[in-house]
């Protein structure tokens, strides 16, 4: 869907569609799903972003203004209580929420998953990002990311790891 047709549907809806657009992604869930151009043309029609849709959708530019703005955000709740840094899309993103103070290997509180876990189905090179940037490893996210160096030395360092 192009933004053109975007804002054509839109001219043609209420404001109750972008106040159900800012309630579906306020948590952060399936924003990496979204198309970049067409959430900027829903934010620029009036579609609110919080600091989790932000990281979703990969708008680094106001998810640092309101870090900068709020400094609290960096670990507030989203979905399943994850923090921002959960639903980094891109790398772009994570390198701002880790400048801005975010904790690399913080728990969700309904899987205890971290960033680095859940990025590695949609985001897998967030999730090397992290691990780069010293995230906890775990053997799952060896095998995702097809590094059998880190599987190694994860099973060198525990074998029941496996």
């Amino acid at each position: 869907m192009t933004p053109d047709l975007i804002a054509r549907a839109l001219e043609s809806g209420s404001a109750d569609d972008l106040r159900a657009v800012s309630e579906s992604w306020a948590s952060g869930l399936n924003t990496r799903r979204v198309d970049p151009h067409v959430a900027r043309t829903l934010v620029d029609r009036g579609a609110t972003l919080t600091v989790h849709a932000a990281a979703g959708l990969g708008f680094t530019d106001r998810l640092a203004r309101m870090l900068d703005g709020d400094p609290s955000l960096i670990d507030a709740k989203g979905c399943d209580a994850c923090t921002p840094l959960h639903f980094s899309r891109d790398v772009a993103t994570a390198r701002v929420l880790l400048e801005h103070g975010a904790r690399i290997d913080a728990r969700d509180e309904d899987h205890d998953s971290t960033p680095a876990q859940w990025s590695i189905g949609e985001a897998p090179d967030v999730a090397r990002f992290l691990l780069d940037r010293g995230a906890t490893p775990d053997i799952f996210l060896a095998a995702a990311l097809g590094d059998p160096a880190l599987a190694t030395r994860l099973i060198d360092a525990n074998p029941a790891c496996v």
